[in-house]
């Protein structure tokens, strides 16, 4: 997804800069919990997200965009728990949860794509959480995990550790012991270890489109 920045080109008329992430949880899964259910989530088209508030902002004078698309919603735990078992691709997250997300984020991509064409004067960049995430749950072993998709903290033992009646933080939760071989810490969130090679990766600019730097968006430029 490489594509090499011009700093130059933007020219911001303020030092707003705007770290974007659409309103993904308009359009994630929220699966009752007393249901089976396989149905993937409805999802918004992305154009219809994009106008108010990257439209706004421009107005209010950010120049610099970051957009973060969705990641991999059928690898959840907590979706995975609630859900019938069967679309299961080989790693065993949701088929037809994950392929919902990958047709917003293609739609998310095409609006941002247009974005840059109209914005003359901004930058935005574009970058790939889902591929990211997803890498984790297929490298798991690779990366040091030994359960990508077992809740660390929860209940109900193997193979999620998550019941909706007794999620992290309530009554009768527990705590695994190595937090660290764990992706999911909640069955929503990701661990520290997990956010530590995410973040890694992020900044390692490889997943962005255009290939910008994170320090580009910690600094405050001003028209002349």
């Amino acid at each position: 997804m490489p594509e090499q920045p011009s700093h130059h080109s933007a020219t911001p008329s303020s030092s707003v800069n705007h770290h974007h992430r659409p309103s993904l949880h308009q359009n994630r899964p929220s699966p009752p919990p007393r249901t089976n259910t396989t149905k993937p989530p409805q999802t918004t088209n992305a154009t219809s997200l994009r106008p108010p508030p990257t439209a706004n902002l421009y107005n209010d004078g950010a120049r610099k965009f970051w957009v973060h698309n969705t990641g991999p919603l059928g690898c959840l735990p907590k979706i995975l728990a609630l859900a019938q078992k069967k679309d299961l691709d080989s790693l065993g997250c949701l088929s037809s949860y994950n392929s919902a997300a990958r047709l917003f984020n293609e739609e998310l991509l095409h609006s941002t794509q247009k974005l840059r064409s109209e914005l003359k004067d901004a930058t935005l960049v574009y970058v790939d959480i889902y591929t990211i995430k997803y890498d984790l749950i297929t490298n798991a072993a690779k990366y040091g995990f030994s359960n990508p998709l077992m809740v660390c903290c929860g209940y109900g033992g193997p193979p999620y550790n998550f019941d909706v009646r007794v999620t992290c933080g309530q009554p009768g939760y527990q705590v695994c012991d190595e937090g660290a071989r764990y992706v999911s810490w909640d069955g929503i969130h990701q661990t520290e270890a997990a956010n530590t090679l995410i973040a890694s990766k992020i900044l390692s600019m490889a997943y962005s489109t255009p290939r910008t730097p994170f320090d580009f968006f910690c600094t405050n430029d001003y028209a002349h």
